[in-house]
């Protein structure tokens, strides 16, 4: 007769037999900002859990770390997290096409043209007018002639 601990051991973790594979993607970049503990590591975090996880899990994912803190320090975070910003771009989190993309799906209007122009302002005379030719071919175009909205 096995003993129960040998059945046990033969047997996945349930995490890894009935999670989906977004929730352990989230799960482990959860692990790693709190390996991390760095602003960048937790504005990370967030940007991953906006990819991976529905707006009511991340709701009840939230509702659950604010009731778990004191009053004050609940009302004090939840008023931090609903400013407007989303903060610089940090990269590396991908590669850095879907990073800005990330970064700019969670961005405000504000942030979006305020990097925009900093980034054409920065770009060698030659890539600017490449880049305008880019945009002007392909957002300004009504959706119908193969432009973009």
């Amino acid at each position: 007769m096995m003993a129960a601990h040998e059945t046990f051991a033969r047997h996945r973790p349930a995490m890894a037999e009935f999670a989906k594979d977004r929730h352990k993607r989230a799960a482990k970049a959860l692990g790693y900002a709190l390996t991390l503990d760095s602003e960048s590591g937790w504005h990370a975090l967030s940007m991953i859990l906006t990819a991976r996880l529905s707006r009511e899990e991340r709701a009840a994912l939230a509702f659950a770390a604010l009731c778990s803190l004191d009053d004050d320090a609940g009302r004090i975070t939840a008023d931090f997290a609903i400013a407007e910003d989303a903060g610089p771009p940090l990269g590396g989190l991908a590669d850095v096409v879907q990073d800005a993309q990330l970064w700019a799906s969670v961005s405000s209007p504000r942030e979006l043209d305020a990097y925009a122009v900093a980034c054409v302002r920065a770009m060698r005379p030659d890539r600017r007018r490449a880049f305008s030719r880019f945009v002007a071919q392909t957002y300004d175009r009504p959706a119908g002639e193969g432009g973009t909205t």
